[in-house]
Protein backbone atom coordinates (compact mmCIF):
# COMPACT_ATOMS: atom_id res chain seq x y z
CA UNK A 1 0.00 0.00 0.00
CA UNK A 2 1.23 3.24 -0.68
CA UNK A 3 0.60 6.13 2.50
CA UNK A 4 -1.68 8.75 0.46
CA UNK A 5 0.12 11.95 -0.23
CA UNK A 6 -2.11 14.45 2.19
CA UNK A 7 -0.79 11.78 5.07
CA UNK A 8 2.74 11.35 4.17
CA UNK A 9 4.55 14.31 6.37
CA UNK A 10 1.76 14.39 9.01
CA UNK A 11 3.98 14.20 12.41
CA UNK A 12 3.51 11.10 14.69
CA UNK A 13 4.58 10.44 17.61
CA UNK A 14 6.25 7.02 17.99
CA UNK A 15 8.84 4.87 20.02
CA UNK A 16 11.64 3.57 17.94
CA UNK A 17 14.00 0.90 20.24
CA UNK A 18 12.08 2.80 23.29
CA UNK A 19 12.98 6.20 22.01
CA UNK A 20 10.40 8.42 21.32
CA UNK A 21 10.68 10.39 18.25
CA UNK A 22 8.12 12.65 16.29
CA UNK A 23 8.27 10.94 12.87
CA UNK A 24 6.56 11.70 9.60
CA UNK A 25 3.75 8.70 9.34
CA UNK A 26 5.35 7.53 5.91
CA UNK A 27 8.38 7.14 7.46
CA UNK A 28 7.07 5.63 10.64
CA UNK A 29 4.62 3.70 7.99
CA UNK A 30 7.78 1.91 6.50
CA UNK A 31 9.68 1.53 9.99
CA UNK A 32 6.06 -0.15 10.99
CA UNK A 33 6.22 -2.84 8.60
CA UNK A 34 10.81 -3.51 8.46
CA UNK A 35 10.09 -3.77 12.59
CA UNK A 36 10.01 -7.65 14.16
CA UNK A 37 7.51 -6.01 15.88
CA UNK A 38 4.48 -2.88 15.00
CA UNK A 39 1.60 -1.72 17.59
CA UNK A 40 -0.36 0.97 16.43
CA UNK A 41 -2.33 1.90 19.61
CA UNK A 42 -4.82 3.68 18.36
CA UNK A 43 -6.23 1.49 16.27
CA UNK A 44 -5.36 -1.81 18.19
CA UNK A 45 -3.47 -2.86 15.36
CA UNK A 46 0.06 -4.81 15.42
CA UNK A 47 2.06 -6.94 13.62
CA UNK A 48 4.85 -9.32 14.39
CA UNK A 49 7.75 -11.31 12.91
CA UNK A 50 8.35 -12.33 9.05
CA UNK A 51 7.51 -14.59 6.39
CA UNK A 52 5.40 -17.44 7.36
CA UNK A 53 6.28 -17.12 11.26
CA UNK A 54 4.59 -13.40 10.75
CA UNK A 55 1.33 -12.56 12.63
CA UNK A 56 -1.37 -9.57 12.92
CA UNK A 57 -4.28 -8.68 13.82
CA UNK A 58 -5.84 -6.93 16.79
CA UNK A 59 -4.12 -6.82 20.19
CA UNK A 60 -6.76 -6.75 22.76
CA UNK A 61 -8.40 -10.41 22.07
CA UNK A 62 -4.86 -11.36 22.78
CA UNK A 63 -3.69 -9.54 25.33
CA UNK A 64 -5.76 -7.46 27.94
CA UNK A 65 -5.69 -5.44 31.30
CA UNK A 66 -2.06 -5.14 33.15
CA UNK A 67 -1.06 -7.03 30.63
CA UNK A 68 -1.27 -4.87 27.98
CA UNK A 69 0.40 -2.19 30.41
CA UNK A 70 3.39 -4.57 30.83
CA UNK A 71 3.63 -5.04 26.80
CA UNK A 72 3.56 -1.20 26.48
CA UNK A 73 6.30 -0.66 28.89
CA UNK A 74 8.47 -3.22 28.21
CA UNK A 75 8.35 -1.75 24.59
CA UNK A 76 9.50 2.04 25.46
CA UNK A 77 12.05 0.62 27.72
CA UNK A 78 14.12 0.77 25.47
CA UNK A 79 16.66 -2.51 26.33
CA UNK A 80 16.59 -1.65 29.77
CA UNK A 81 14.92 -4.31 32.13
CA UNK A 82 11.81 -4.01 33.01
CA UNK A 83 11.21 -5.54 36.11
CA UNK A 84 8.18 -5.82 38.54
CA UNK A 85 9.05 -3.47 40.97
CA UNK A 86 8.88 -0.67 38.01
CA UNK A 87 6.86 2.41 39.12
CA UNK A 88 4.96 1.61 35.73
CA UNK A 89 4.04 -1.04 36.83
CA UNK A 90 2.80 -0.75 40.33
CA UNK A 91 -0.62 -1.01 41.32
CA UNK A 92 -2.68 2.42 42.84
CA UNK A 93 -1.29 1.13 46.35
CA UNK A 94 2.60 1.45 45.37
CA UNK A 95 2.65 -2.94 45.44
CA UNK A 96 4.05 -4.48 41.96
CA UNK A 97 2.54 -7.31 40.69
CA UNK A 98 3.81 -10.97 42.25
CA UNK A 99 6.34 -12.60 40.55
CA UNK A 100 3.66 -15.35 39.00
CA UNK A 101 1.67 -12.41 37.93
CA UNK A 102 4.68 -10.78 35.75
CA UNK A 103 5.67 -14.24 34.33
CA UNK A 104 2.41 -14.76 33.02
CA UNK A 105 1.93 -10.98 31.75
CA UNK A 106 5.36 -11.71 29.76
CA UNK A 107 3.83 -15.56 28.43
CA UNK A 108 1.14 -13.40 27.39
CA UNK A 109 3.35 -11.08 25.18
CA UNK A 110 5.41 -14.15 23.93
CA UNK A 111 2.02 -15.25 22.15
CA UNK A 112 2.49 -12.54 19.92
CA UNK A 113 5.13 -14.16 18.18
CA UNK A 114 5.00 -17.61 15.86
CA UNK A 115 9.08 -18.29 16.29
CA UNK A 116 12.22 -16.99 18.90
CA UNK A 117 10.59 -14.03 20.55
CA UNK A 118 12.55 -10.79 20.34
CA UNK A 119 13.04 -10.18 24.12
CA UNK A 120 14.50 -12.09 26.73
CA UNK A 121 14.78 -12.58 30.49
CA UNK A 122 17.39 -11.41 32.72
CA UNK A 123 18.31 -11.64 36.62
CA UNK A 124 18.88 -8.87 39.01
CA UNK A 125 19.10 -8.10 42.89
CA UNK A 126 16.52 -5.84 44.11
CA UNK A 127 16.39 -3.36 46.54
CA UNK A 128 15.53 -5.96 49.58
CA UNK A 129 18.80 -7.94 48.23
CA UNK A 130 16.54 -10.46 46.67
CA UNK A 131 17.18 -12.24 43.24
CA UNK A 132 14.34 -11.19 40.53
CA UNK A 133 13.51 -11.63 37.21
CA UNK A 134 13.54 -8.75 34.36
CA UNK A 135 12.56 -8.77 30.75
CA UNK A 136 13.72 -6.66 28.14
CA UNK A 137 13.79 -6.93 24.49
CA UNK A 138 16.77 -8.03 22.70
CA UNK A 139 19.13 -5.35 21.49
CA UNK A 140 19.85 -5.63 17.70
CA UNK A 141 15.61 -6.21 17.21
CA UNK A 142 13.68 -3.32 15.81
CA UNK A 143 9.94 -2.87 17.17
CA UNK A 144 7.85 0.52 16.84
CA UNK A 145 4.99 1.41 19.13
CA UNK A 146 2.61 4.01 16.91
CA UNK A 147 1.22 6.50 19.65
CA UNK A 148 -0.61 9.58 17.94
CA UNK A 149 -0.76 12.56 15.80
CA UNK A 150 1.94 15.14 17.72
CA UNK A 151 -0.47 17.34 19.24
CA UNK A 152 1.83 20.63 18.48
CA UNK A 153 1.49 19.76 14.60
CA UNK A 154 -2.49 21.63 14.24
CA UNK A 155 -3.25 17.80 12.77
CA UNK A 156 -5.38 15.59 14.92
CA UNK A 157 -5.94 12.07 15.26
CA UNK A 158 -8.83 11.68 12.95
CA UNK A 159 -6.98 13.39 9.85
CA UNK A 160 -5.07 10.16 10.03
CA UNK A 161 -6.44 6.99 8.56
CA UNK A 162 -5.17 4.50 11.12
CA UNK A 163 -5.98 1.65 8.91
CA UNK A 164 -3.26 2.83 6.60
CA UNK A 165 -0.94 0.98 8.90
CA UNK A 166 -2.72 -2.73 8.48
CA UNK A 167 -1.56 -2.96 4.71
CA UNK A 168 2.00 -3.77 3.88
CA UNK A 169 3.86 -2.24 1.37
CA UNK A 170 4.02 -3.07 -2.16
Amino acid sequence: MKVPDDMKAIPIICFHNGRRKILPLEEAYHLFWTAILGWVLLSDFFRAGFGKRAKKGRLSPIIQGDALKFVFNILTHGTLALNREDICLLDEHGEPPGPGLFAVWAYRFGKLFKGPRPYEHVFFTDRHGHRQKGYRMKSGETWLVVVEVDPKSGFKNEDVDWTVFETPPE
